[in-house]
């Protein structure tokens, strides 16, 4: 447990270090006190409550909008790479055209039609609540370039922090040994899915849009059956081509059209700097 995060760790190379700086040089005996721990440790669920949201300076309850200090007892593997502020002003820039920008500006500019803007800041807040049940996963779609979508999934990278947000294509669910990283984050954020193939399997991938119990096969280690705890964000250039057509796989889908082009005014510097700032 760090305490300075508020999180518990499954990296195994850091426990076996930790355990290392008191007895260095004796690898067989870390390892030997690390299987000990495996076998002896107490265990705990994860988190269950989507009301508690750990920042990097405190958690967060929704309920009543107070922010309390870290604690082991709340369970927490990842945290927000931010801090949490509730007088948080909207920043202003200046572009490379001399242009102001701002992110809720921004936002709005992303699609002509409102609740396609409302549906993006839910998706933005619902990568920052693991373990509320959305059963929806929201697929960004569009056939053309530089229309934003890459931009949003880096503001969600940027708050939800690098190591919190997975990525995997929906192809990728279909291979056992490519989800791994369900374990240890709280958000898949996908930029991109491969164009023009067939999509052969996809019942690890629904199980996880609903948060249903599925299994996972490790690599020289026991398989081991979880449920995943966060929203499945997909862009999408084209419709891929699935062979499942029933309605258990579409009804899970909440499809976002992104039908503007930045292509004539692009300004690199958002996606680069002002959304990471």
């Amino acid at each position: 447990y760090n305490p300075e995060t508020g999180t518990y760790t499954y990296d195994q190379n850091y426990q076996i270090s930790v355990i290392a700086d008191y007895i260095p040089s004796n690898w067989p005996t870390v390892n030997s006190i690390y299987n000990m721990m495996l076998r002896i440790a107490p265990g705990g669920l994860v988190n269950q409550n989507p009301n508690l949201v750990c920042f990097k300076n405190g958690v967060l309850d929704r309920e009543n909008g107070r922010l309390m200090r870290h604690s082991p007892e709340y369970n927490f593997t990842n945290s927000l790479a931010v801090r949490y502020n509730p007088n948080a002003k909207n920043k202003h820039f200046t572009d490379s055209q001399g242009d102001d920008w701002d992110v809720e500006t921004w936002m709005a500019g992303l699609s002509d039609d409102p609740s396609v803007v409302d549906v993006l800041w839910e998706t933005v807040a619902a990568c920052l609540r693991p373990g509320e049940h959305w059963n929806k996963t929201p697929w960004l779609y569009s056939v053309v370039g530089a229309n934003g979508k890459g931009s949003l999934c880096e503001l969600i990278r940027t708050i939800v922090g690098a190591e919190s947000a997975g990525s995997l294509s929906v192809a990728d669910f279909g291979n056992d040994f490519m989800l791994t990283e369900l374990m240890h984050t709280t958000c898949i954020v996908t930029d991109e899915n491969p164009v023009g193939i067939m999509i052969d399997k996809v019942s690890t991938y629904k199980a996880a849009a609903t948060h249903d119990i599925f299994t996972i096969n490790r690599k020289y280690k026991d398989p081991v059956s979880i449920t995943y705890p966060g929203l499945i964000l997909q862009c999408m250039n084209s419709m891929p081509q699935v062979k499942d057509r029933t309605g258990s796989f579409y009804r899970r889908q909440l499809f976002v059209p992104m039908e503007k082009s930045f292509l004539a005014n692009d300004k690199p510097e958002i996606k680069q700097k002002f959304l990471v700032d």
